[in-house]
């Protein structure tokens, strides 16, 4: 099971550090609570050093405004596209996602959409669905020749947005939110070519925030494949949300 949370956005060109270690964790963190780390030669302990001089490149990209923290839409929406409801909504956010892709404008999830297809949506409270097929392309693999876990990720957190769309209004998720967590689990290998059903509905919905589920199934028997929890924050300027 991979288990994803999200603290703050990434922007694009934005530098950031991993540092892992051997047991798993965090570089640094492995000395306990009070502890020092051992002293430098001369017996005394040495100031980190200052941070390096941000351009003025980096510092204008700091001012620009973020985007999710997840991979699904953008946080910001053209107003056109409140006048779309429903399913509707969901067909329309796709037309333009493969316009953006097919000008050039490519994001994480561009090379996705084009094999990705709505299959039919189901706004009824209290739990909205909204189903999608999906056909494995060579370029989402790894080396094996399966689906790899990021593109799984990446997938579900693009469609379990969409059940979102089928109730969201001015003021209630009209922005669609961003993610707070994605926990997804893999449970079978999906080599290339495989034809899959992606099933999404909201488990629970409020003004703030969202939990959402997502289910992977092989077309051909039904196999479960993979699942997701997906917890989103709303970010509707009426709601009062902010990054």
């Amino acid at each position: 099971m991979t288990i994803r949370t999200y603290h703050r956005p990434v922007k694009t060109s934005e530098v950031v550090v991993v540092s892992l270690s051997q047991d798993g964790k965090m570089a640094g963190q492995g000395q306990g609570k009070g502890s020092s780390p051992p002293p430098k030669s001369g017996g005394q302990h040495q100031p980190p050093a200052p941070p390096p001089p941000q351009s003025q490149q980096q510092q204008s990209q700091r001012q620009q405004p973020s985007r999710s923290a997840g991979a699904g839409p953008s946080n910001t929406v053209d107003p056109s596209l409140l006048k779309y409801t429903g399913e509707q909504r969901i067909l329309e956010l796709n037309r333009r996602e493969l316009e953006k892709a097919s000008s050039g404008d490519h994001d994480w999830t561009s090379s996705l959409i084009p094999h990705l297809k709505l299959l039919s949506s189901d706004p009824s409270l209290p739990h909205p669905k909204a189903f999608f097929r999906y056909i494995v392309q060579p370029q989402h693999c790894n080396r094996l020749g399966n689906l790899h876990g990021g593109c799984t990720a990446t997938l579900f957190d693009y469609c379990t947005t969409m059940p979102l769309a089928l109730v969201s209004k001015p003021g209630f998720w009209s922005y669609l939110g961003v993610s707070r967590t994605l926990n997804t689990t893999y449970l079978r290998p999906i080599p290339v070519g495989t034809e899959i059903f992606i099933e999404c509905e909201v488990v629970a919905i409020g003004k703030r925030l969202a939990t959402l589920s997502g289910k992977m199934r092989r077309a051909v028997d039904g196999a479960l494949l993979a699942t997701c929890e997906h917890g989103k924050f709303n970010t509707d300027p009426e709601a009062g949300g902010k990054l």
